[in-house]
């Protein structure tokens, strides 16, 4: 008789641990979705969203570099031209990313990533024509993909800052790709040396 009271008293504690779970499932939905919703209104970011500004950030200052080093390893007008826009436009999306990311407590990379820096020093060790063709190259195939990336951005984005900035930023991308295609174009970038 003992072993049959613990046994039941087994099972009565195993069956009053386990309906509470069961019970509690979609109200646990339902608490998930309001701390996703306090999230926001805390100021945090969906992960979308944060992957967003993390990949965008590196991607500025990548290009922002790599536009430094045109107007001065360059020997085409419009490559140095072209460069000066990609740095100084990605500057100042870096700086106004850098506001919403203050506002949301991220913390944005500093830096580009492994892939970025192996390319800024391959545009570091070359000039002229050389540097024309492969700054020409990187930056139409970059832009293509930030084109993307911002125009499926200010449709998804769960925060309106988020959303607006992509909004903001996809002039001056496709500026710049529309810049980079033209001088790509025009046959190799060294034929339009000097124009």
């Amino acid at each position: 008789m003992t072993f049959n009271l613990s046994r039941a008293a087994l099972l009565g504690v195993a069956f009053a641990l386990t309906c509470p779970a069961h019970a509690q499932g979609p109200r646990a939905t339902e608490r998930g979705a309001s701390v996703s919703k306090t999230n926001m209104e805390n100021g945090k970011l969906a992960g979308e969203d944060r992957k967003f500004m993390e990949t965008v950030a590196r991607d500025n200052l990548t290009a922002a570099q790599a536009g430094k080093l045109a107007q001065s390893r360059s020997s085409n007008e419009r490559v140095r031209k072209l460069g000066q826009m990609m740095e100084d436009d990605h500057d100042k999306a870096n700086k106004d990313l850098q506001k919403i990311a203050e506002s949301r407590s991220v913390t944005l990379p500093g830096h580009p990533d492994g892939s970025q820096e192996k390319l800024l020093r391959k545009l570091h060790g070359k000039s002229g024509a050389e540097f024309d063709q492969l700054f020409v190259q990187e930056a139409v195939k970059d832009h293509k993909k930030a084109q993307k990336l911002f125009e499926k951005t200010q449709k998804d984005a769960q925060d309106p800052d988020v959303k607006a900035f992509a909004e903001r930023s996809l002039p001056a991308i496709t500026a710049h790709l529309d810049m980079a295609r033209s001088i790509s174009s025009g046959g190799s970038a060294n034929a339009r040396a000097g124009n």
